[in-house]
């Protein structure tokens, strides 16, 4: 049994330059009494009022004035229908880990992610995590990338339930891993779907990528996690531990993320956007009473050309990319290496205008998935 203590520590280095909240400033306060900004009023005052206002100006600009600046990092549009979304401010700010998507959806009434997370040893993943709204089953709820669905129709009731199976490849829920660094905002209905998402009796999960609106955008982001930083209490047997002195005492793992955005106006009517996220993860596991070293890589490309006020309001072409590879054993199996080898690639076109009396918007989108695990052919016990 292992249990991971609630402390820790997560390094991130930022390109971007810090933000002031708050600051102390000496500026000019408008007098109070209205009488005296008007020059028209001031021609009609005697001697004295005139002198009044001047002194009344004089003392205005003395006075301490204090600015605070805040921002609202919540939930947005928290609605009695069901409806609750997370904007990009909420995202950025937002605490996470491997920094999939599915990570900020527990912070949300009435979702729940997978028991498993709350495990020691599994927080070196960094695949996607399983999604319960309103006490569903995970597979029931409907994923939704840019309005295309991207849920798996591969055995998704399985997935996460044995990551070790022999002769079968593990299902999952979704057919691609999302990196947070690529979204713009996410919508999640709890109850009262709409109807253009179909049926999925445990709500729905809508994701929005991000798109560029400014001339020239460049940030880098690289973010690590390992185990050293936390602290754990590990319960093995006495028969693992006894006579060997390399067996691990705690989990072992170590994160390595990297996010790269770049965005450029090509022309007052073309906006390009390239998101890149590479996320890496080794994680140490105990088999024949020997540590030994397994792998994930998960990568996200996103490529969005957006065209404004030409021919139509918008139209956007979008392309999406995302691998992900894992290096994983059989616990207490001779030569039990395997690889599995996921992910998928979506496209979309979408156009949008309005006219003098209706809006159109037409979308037409194209997904491809894959899921494949490389064994040796024999098994060992």
């Amino acid at each position: 049994m292992k249990y991971a203590a609630p402390s820790g520590l997560l390094l991130s280095l930022l390109a971007n330059a810090p933000l002031v909240n708050a600051q102390q400033q000496q500026d000019v306060v408008a007098p109070k009494n209205d009488v005296c900004i008007s020059e028209d009023a001031l021609n009609r005052m005697t001697d004295a009022e005139r002198l009044a206002c001047v002194e009344e100006k004089e003392h205005a600009k003395k006075m301490e004035r204090i600015l605070v600046e805040g921002r609202f990092i919540g939930l947005q549009v928290p609605e009695v229908e069901g409806r609750f979304t997370l904007d990009r401010n909420f995202i950025e700010y937002t605490p996470r880990t491997g920094g999939d998507f599915t990570e900020l959806l527990g912070l949300l009434p009435g979702v729940v992610l997978g028991g498993e997370q709350y495990d020691a040893s599994e927080q070196g993943e960094i695949k996607a995590q399983r999604v319960s709204i309103m006490g569903a089953e995970a597979w029931q709820t409907g994923f939704f990338l840019d309005g295309m669905n991207f849920n798996s129709r591969q055995d998704p009731s399985f997935y996460r339930s044995n990551t070790t199976l022999i002769n079968d490849v593990e299902g999952t829920t979704q057919t691609f891993n999302i990196n947070q660094q690529n979204i713009d905002n996410i919508t999640v209905y709890t109850n009262n779907v709409p109807a253009q998402y179909g049926s999925f009796s445990g709500g729905v999960v809508d994701v929005e990528t991000r798109e560029s609106y400014k001339e020239t955008e460049f940030s880098f982001n690289y973010r690590t996690s390992r185990s050293d930083w936390n602290n754990y209490e590990t319960f093995l047997a006495e028969d693992v531990t006894e006579g060997n002195e390399e067996a691990p005492d705690e989990p072992a793992f170590e994160k390595q993320i990297l996010n790269v955005n770049f965005a450029k106006a090509l022309n007052e009517y073309y906006h390009l956007l390239v998101s890149a996220n590479y996320t890496t993860s080794e994680i140490s596991k105990l088999s024949l009473n020997q540590p030994v070293a397994t792998e994930r890589e998960n990568a996200n490309v996103l490529v969005k050309l957006t065209q404004r006020n030409l021919w139509v309001d918008k139209l956007t072409l979008t392309a999406n990319y995302s691998p992900y590879t894992s290096n994983d054993i059989i616990a207490n199996a001779i030569d039990s290496d395997f690889e599995i080898e996921g992910g998928g690639f979506s496209s979309s076109i979408k156009v949008e205008h309005s006219f003098d009396k209706f809006a159109l918007e037409s979308k037409l989108s194209f997904a491809e998935s894959y899921n494949t695990r490389s064994a040796n052919p024999h098994y060992y016990p």
